[in-house]
């Protein structure tokens, strides 16, 4: 059993049900639990065209009784972090904060989820703006989320389920079927993975999730950017 964890099976079985409203099922139900543990880094080398981009870092922390799963772009000219806090027994969000710096200055973003309404804050060069967003009644999670929620699925060939997302940047809702379509094994960096093949059908995202605990993230396509994300190393513990 892997240890460290934060929260046990009962939290991660609402996240099943979400997953599973709109009448997607698996035949099996095997047992699973978050495989993550507080102060975890994953690296990643993200690659354009055949050639080293940018690194990636994923981390995930507690502050209080909320947990963080925070996205940072490094080794590049123009950093990017994005911090999604959430409520660490049901995985919902509460906030989205999104720090980048571009050819046009720096900006920020910041979701806060209330219930059914999300209110978003935009600021950068030419001023601040707020827009209201309006969820239906079924549980939303913050795309930044995903590259973390695809790990605590539950993993085998043919399951597959419904995960509602909010992409804050654009406000824009979806409704994506999430299925593990196959099982390879995969050179990276960080060595050789068996891993699940997760596809999420309307965002063009291909994730490749490690078999054995902790269920590293080993790979991740962007069909939208085209960048391709690697394993490069692995904290669980933290560096």
């Amino acid at each position: 059993m892997f240890r460290g964890r934060l929260f046990g099976k009962a939290a991660l079985l609402l996240l099943l049900f979400a997953l599973a409203m709109g009448g997607c099922s698996s035949n099996q139900s095997p047992e699973w639990s978050p495989p993550w543990q507080e102060g975890e880094v994953t690296v990643m080398e993200i690659e354009k065209e055949g050639e080293l981009f940018l690194v990636q870092e994923l981390q995930v922390k507690k502050e209080g009784e909320a947990l963080l799963f925070i996205t940072e772009h490094l080794s590049t000219n123009f950093p990017q972090r994005r911090q999604v806090t959430l409520d660490a027994s049901t995985l919902l969000p509460l906030r989205t904060e999104f720090d980048q710096v571009t050819e046009e200055g720096k900006s920020t973003l910041l979701a806060v989820y209330e219930d059914r309404n999300v209110g978003i804050t935009r600021e950068d060069e030419n001023g601040s703006r707020q827009q209201n967003v309006t969820l239906p009644g079924r549980a939303y999670y913050d795309f930044e989320q995903l590259p973390f929620l695809v790990r605590a699925l539950p993993l085998e060939e043919g399951w597959r389920g419904k995960l509602n997302l909010l992409v804050a940047p654009t406000a824009r809702k979806v409704v994506s079927e999430i299925a593990v379509t196959g099982r390879e094994e995969v050179n990276v960096p960080a060595g050789t993975f068996d891993a699940y093949i997760v596809e999420a059908a309307g965002l063009e995202q291909k994730f490749w999730v490690a078999v054995e605990p902790p269920h590293q993230l080993v790979k991740h396509e962007n069909g939208i950017t085209g960048l391709v994300s690697e394993l490069a190393q692995f904290f669980p513990q933290g560096r």
